[in-house]
């Protein structure tokens, strides 16, 4: 019988952290299998946490993945700081329009300045999104997307 199999049955819900460190320190390759067992009994936000001090945030985009349909702000930020790193544009569009729990306009801010012109679109979007148009506006004059600022104004 494996460990993962018998953390479930524990009552005491430290261990299952606990667990998560020793995981995450010895066989970080196994980290997502118990956190997938985990998952019902663990809180998110505590995980994150745990994975973010550890600088391991992105070994844990699988897990972050399957508990980001619970919309909890924490695994929502985790996952796009984890797109914006990865400049994975398409996931981080389509993840802020399926869990708007977040900081939108931190997140604009921070992407705005980003090299990829993409991750920037992304930024104009956000924007768009949350009526700040003279902010979506600017932006597009700023990448020379003319076609889409006059769009954007015209709104």
């Amino acid at each position: 019988m494996l460990f993962k199999d018998i953390v479930v049955k524990v009552a005491n819900a430290e261990l299952y952290y606990k667990a998560v460190h020793f995981y995450l320190q010895e066989h970080p390759d196994l980290i997502n299998d118990v956190l997938n067992v985990l998952a019902l009994c663990v809180d998110h936000t505590r995980v994150v946490d745990i994975m973010r001090k550890a600088r391991q945030l992105p070994l844990a985009k699988p897990y972050i993945v399957a508990v980001q349909s619970n919309n909890v702000f924490t695994v929502n930020e985790a996952l796009n700081e984890i797109y914006v790193e990865d400049e994975g544009y398409d996931r981080l569009r389509e993840s802020i329009d399926v869990h708007a729990n977040i900081d939108q306009i931190g997140l604009a801010q921070k992407i705005e300045k980003h090299e990829l012109h993409e991750m920037r679109r992304v930024a104009t979007y956000i924007y768009k999104k949350v009526g700040r148009w003279k902010q979506s506006i600017a932006l597009f004059k700023k990448d020379r997307v003319y076609k889409d600022a006059m769009e954007t104004a015209s709104q």
